[in-house]
């Protein structure tokens, strides 16, 4: 899904940056060039995540769920209150396991992956 999206600039209330579109999911050629970038470090290795989410329980709980019970998860609600970010650091074996991660948030409705 593509959207269309306008930002205010805060020193100028008046102007507004438009972005052509926004990958909100991942495509193929998306997990090709995350694999590529990916292949180029040393695994196992510490690795940081960050999605966005709706600010509703059910789609915060699925992302927690994305990761292991000994990740560090952070959490932080957008000035709005409408969106929540969810960052975590985890420890992954191998490109294909971080690949997973992302694969499994792509059925959390709502979820946007930085």
């Amino acid at each position: 899904m593509q959207r269309r999206i306008l930002f205010r600039v805060p020193a100028f209330p008046e102007t507004f940056i438009f972005v052509a579109s926004i990958s909100v999911v991942m495509n193929n050629e998306t997990f090709s060039n995350l694999r590529l970038r990916l292949e180029l470090e040393e695994w196992p290795g510490l690795y940081f995540f960050k999605f966005i989410v709706p600010n509703n329980s059910e789609a915060i709980d699925d992302a927690k769920k994305l990761f292991s019970k000994w990740a560090e998860i952070k959490e932080n609600q957008s000035k709005t209150g409408k969106f929540v970010s969810i960052s975590a650091k985890q420890f992954m074996e191998n490109v294909d396991a971080i690949i997973d991660v992302y694969h499994r948030a792509q059925a959390i409705p709502g979820i946007i992956s930085l």
